[in-house]
């Protein structure tokens, strides 16, 4: 679990994604430099009365409070530090941050730390924030990653075949990218 003194503690941290958690509350799987990757309760997030609606929709960089509970930790205060609105204007550009996103999640264990990838994951979402070209975002974060993990030490003309097969050597899962609209 989080390793922290007493019982609670903050942290920067993106939100991958959330999801409605019984009936009013959201579940919502973060992704930090101080605790890597983790899952937290936020209650009553799922009402449209919640001090937090719309914090927890997307991507976002979010300065966290959390209270450690016996199962997962409870969010007890959140404030925006970044949001990645004009990412959500574009399918395309929505469908490369959730691969982005799946990437890294694949490849992490829970509450294992990984600043690097924090900062990859970051980067690349602000690329695709900025409307740079998909391909360009994809190629970069790709080099970036594989330069994190150790996997290779440049990537100049590397295909989503090539760096499909390296990331199954490394983790053995099986990733597929996303399918894009054309135009």
């Amino acid at each position: 679990m989080i390793a922290s003194k007493g019982k609670s503690f903050s942290c920067q941290a993106i939100v991958i994604k959330s999801k409605l958690f019984f009936e009013k509350d959201k579940y919502v799987e973060l992704y930090s430099k101080e605790h890597g990757r983790f899952n937290a309760v936020l209650k009553a997030g799922a009402t449209s009365k919640s001090q937090f609606c719309g914090l927890f929709s997307g991507f976002a960089i979010l300065r966290l409070h959390l209270y450690k509970a016996k199962s997962l930790p409870i969010i007890t205060e959140a404030s925006m530090e970044k949001s990645f609105d004009a990412i959500r204007q574009s399918f395309n550009h929505i469908s490369m941050a959730y691969y982005f996103a799946d990437i890294i999640r694949q490849s992490t264990l829970d509450y294992f730390p990984n600043e690097s990838l924090f900062f990859i994951l970051k980067e690349a979402l602000e690329r695709l924030n900025a409307g740079e070209d998909i391909s360009a975002a994809k190629l970069k974060f790709y080099e970036d990653f594989l330069k994190s993990e150790g996997l290779s030490g440049s990537a100049l003309c590397l295909t989503d075949s090539d760096f499909l097969q390296l990331f199954h050597a490394y983790s053995g899962r099986v990733l597929h990218p996303p399918l894009l609209l054309e135009g």
